[in-house]
């Protein structure tokens, strides 16, 4: 589907070593080394390569991660508490069926259509002046 393919390659010392797939499974940890990652599409032109150190993809990574995560929730339910403790309805809202609150749109409009037809009829009057003088 995405037509690319993978080559692995360890780096340690400054030495650069190919890696099979099989053999890239066999890894146990990256000490002292570093996994480039390149990506080729099937022609074999080159599309983007990556490096991965043993810090990046450690245990302790997967382990700081999880305990983030449960951590997470705790933070969540104190920012709702503070959340509902903000709110405080002033006055009541106008809501639509399904509960939206609906806009502010009101303009002076009606103000401005009023003024354009007094501004027409002084010109009508000044144009109708304007005829019958002559």
């Amino acid at each position: 589907m995405l037509k690319i393919q993978f080559k692995f390659s360890l780096i340690q010392d400054g030495v650069t070593t190919n890696l099979s797939l099989e053999a890239l499974f066999q890894l146990k940890e990256l000490t002292n080394a570093s996994l480039l990652v390149s990506i080729y599409d099937l022609n074999g032109h080159f599309l983007l390569d990556f490096t991965l150190t043993g810090e990046m993809i450690g245990s302790d990574l997967v382990k700081e991660t999880g305990n983030d995560m449960k951590q997470s929730t705790e933070v969540i339910s104190k920012m709702a508490e503070v959340k509902k403790e903000k709110k405080k309805p002033s006055k009541p809202e106008h809501k639509t069926i399904k509960g939206g609150v609906l806009p502010k749109t009101a303009g002076n409009y009606l103000f401005g259509a009023l003024c354009g037809l007094v501004l027409m009829g002084i010109a009508f009057g000044l144009i109708r002046k304007a005829r019958l003088t002559k």
